[in-house]
């Protein structure tokens, strides 16, 4: 049987991608879907070999091909070892009102800021799959339980499911164990549970692709990997989905707010600690 290995949910630094898909390639890796926060910047950029004007794959040794279904890269690499391929999925992580869904499979971008319903709908209207982003994090950009209960029951049957997020870290105290809620609130309301690392770039957490959390699934699902998904997401077929990699510690996902920003975006630590601030208070109400 063939396995699948694939980060559903991972920000990359777009310059470095050829770096980032080598160490995930090389840890034997097939599928990354890049989620960046307000486009498709990252599978664009992978697409067109070209970002603000420059090159990030080195021709020589990489080959991007379109494949069947628009929103899938195929990517080959001629010098990595036992594994040449991998797949890349278009998605994207939108920002609702109301806490953060992952769009997987979409076709175009989808606008942030409007409430999670609305959100969710735009991504099945787009043949994606709408997965909800560290959903028992309601300081942290999740929906939490209430909104949870509500999308459980409006969407019904239809291709949702949670994830789990290696970057909150495992508690043995179950109030701020946010994984160990999503684990029961899918097990209760029979919806799927997928396994994401996160990953940001800064402090070279990038370089985690492969090591960190991420989904095995137990079926070759290469030539209709969104299609494939969504049945899993929609049936609820669990036990095909296996978790791989580990979770960050409480200290790295801390020092994350105090990391210097791979993009040069200058913020004191200051700004950092009232950004903070504000995102967790629009999570009070959720």
């Amino acid at each position: 049987m063939k396995i699948f290995k694939f980060d559903g949910h991972f920000h990359p630094d777009i310059p470095t991608l050829e770096r980032t898909l080598s160490i995930g390639m090389a840890r034997g890796m097939h599928g990354l879907f890049p989620t960046c926060y307000r486009s498709t910047d990252a599978f664009d950029a992978i697409a067109n070999n070209n970002y603000q004007g420059k090159r990030i794959l080195e021709p020589k040794y990489w080959d991007v091909k379109r494949t069947a279904d628009p929103r899938v890269l195929r990517v080959d690499h001629d010098n990595i070892g036992s594994l040449h391929t991998i797949y890349i999925g278009m998605a994207q992580e939108v920002q609702s009102s109301e806490g953060d869904v992952l769009g997987w499979g979409i076709h175009t971008t989808i606008q942030p800021g409007k409430d999670i319903q609305t959100t969710v709908q735009e991504i099945l209207d787009q043949e994606g799959i709408a997965v909800l982003a560290h959903p028992c994090a309601a300081l942290f950009g999740g929906c939490g339980i209430k909104k949870l209960k509500e999308l459980a029951k409006t969407f019904e049957g239809k291709p949702i499911a949670l994830e789990l997020n290696a970057q909150y870290p495992r508690f043995s105290i179950h109030a701020i164990d946010f994984n160990a809620q999503a684990q029961e609130f899918a097990a209760k309301y029979n919806i799927a549970l997928f396994h994401n690392s996160d990953t940001h770039p800064y402090l070279n957490h990038n370089d985690k692709f492969g090591d960190s959390l991420h989904n095995a699934v137990k079926s070759n699902i290469r030539d209709n990997i969104f299609g494939s998904l969504s049945t899993i997401a929609k049936r609820n077929l669990q036990t095909l989905v296996i978790p791989e990699g580990t979770y960050n510690t409480f200290k790295e996902t801390a020092s994350w707010w105090f990391a210097p920003s791979p993009n040069k975006i200058k913020r004191s630590k200051s700004q950092k600690l009232l950004d903070a601030a504000k995102h967790m208070i629009r999570g009070l109400g959720r």
